[in-house]
């Protein structure tokens, strides 16, 4: 779940942030310590693999991973909105215990981060942000979850308010549940605010079902692949980039040309999801605010590209027509199976979309392995500083 790929040590200033996080969120997560007033070291820019010891029991509905923890035939999935705007969002806490994040395209070509949280609830989580109009059709699918958010435009709330009513999950977001969240004074607005994901009551919604297919791809499905970008056209354009890593079995997240990392535990670690699904979709403009504000249309049918395995199966993506989840199928109609672990869904805009559509391009290995190393180079000598 959580692969330990190219970690350092946080930073005193980071540290301390994060201690003062978990205390105001009420502990640390199970297997955590919460951070104390150490000092940094140096980066380490090797792969190394994660040391979680397979479960025996059933396996967890949104990883496929069979797990132990009896609790969670009980609980609800808990959906918290996380600032990915800029350098000042990372990096952000608590995404390497994800079953599932959305990315989002949002205003100014940017993106956002929608976590789902099953299997493993960490202490601490955001920086939370406000949510979007897209967020409900993705909601949806997860049973009755928990969905944690810092707010949105009167349209966003009143659509909110009417799923809420309707059941379409459980509202724990900071204009209801206030107690639930802690402001990190050590960063600045809106990017300090975190929800004690730990406090929240997981009891009252419903269990989520699989939403994808887990298993071995079938001889001959795809093809061996470098990596994947999915880049907005303008200047100033998100770019995410995922990068096969054989050794830590999966796809190393570059943003913006950067390591993307998160903080877990008392280390940041790469992002290296060992499932990328590169989902195009349609996005309209939001009635929220027409002006800026893209609407993902994540219900239908599309192109996708599946990264499992250390392949790509380029195929179609179904969803809505069928019930909760996602039907992945390749060129001839085949199931696409994921691997056993975290997904990442990247929803790129298709050609057409209100505010830009997204070019997604195959990575060449050489391509990749130099971005990937440079990106890494650039990691250890921040670190450094």
């Amino acid at each position: 779940m959580k692969p330990c790929v190219g970690t350092r040590s946080i930073p005193p200033a980071l540290v301390l942030l994060f201690a003062l996080v978990v205390a105001a969120c009420g502990g640390a997560a199970s297997g955590e310590v919460a951070g104390g007033g150490g000092t940094s070291t140096t980066t380490s820019s090797t792969s190394t693999s994660s040391t979680t010891t397979p479960g025996t029991g059933p396996p967890a509905p949104l990883t496929g991973e069979a797990v132990d923890d009896a609790t969670l035939a009980a609980r609800s999935a808990l959906v918290v909105k996380i600032g990915n705007n800029d350098a000042k969002s990372i990096p952000q806490t608590g995404l390497a215990e994800a079953d599932l994040v959305y990315e989002e395209y949002i205003e100014g070509q940017k993106t956002r981060l929608a976590a789902v949280f099953h299997s493993e609830v960490p202490a601490a989580i955001g920086p939370v942000r406000s949510g979007r109009l897209s967020d409900i059709d993705l909601v949806a699918d997860l049973g009755t979850p928990s969905f944690a958010y810092s707010g949105g435009n009167p349209t966003v709330l009143r659509q909110f308010l009417g799923a809420f009513e309707a059941g379409a999950f459980v509202d724990v977001g900071e204009l209801r549940l206030e107690s639930l969240y802690v402001r990190a004074e050590a960063r600045s607005r809106p990017d300090n605010l975190y929800l004690s994901a730990d406090q929240v009551d997981l009891t009252q919604g419903s269990v989520p079902v699989p939403l994808f297919t887990y298993g071995p791809l079938p001889a001959g499905m795809g093809a061996d692949a470098a990596g994947v970008e999915v880049r907005y056209p303008t200047s100033f354009g998100r770019s995410s980039v995922h990068i096969w890593d054989g050794a830590a079995g999966g796809w190393v997240r570059l943003q913006d040309e950067e390591l993307h990392t998160t903080i877990s535990g008392e280390a940041e670690i790469e992002i290296a999801p060992p499932n990328v699904v590169v989902a195009v979709v349609r996005y309209v403009a939001s009635e929220a605010d027409p002006s800026q504000s893209p609407r993902a249309e994540s219900n239908g049918t599309g192109p996708v590209f599946v990264l499992t395995q250390g392949r790509m199966v380029e195929g179609t993506w179904t969803r809505g027509a069928d019930g909760p989840g996602w039907t992945l199928a390749d060129a001839g109609g085949r199931p696409i199976p994921l691997a056993p672990g975290a997904t990442w869904v990247l929803l790129a805009a298709a050609e057409g979309s209100a505010f830009g559509d997204a070019a997604v391009t195959h990575l060449e290995p050489v391509d990749a392995a130099e971005r990937l190393a440079e990106a890494r180079a650039e990691f250890a000598e921040s670190s450094a500083e």
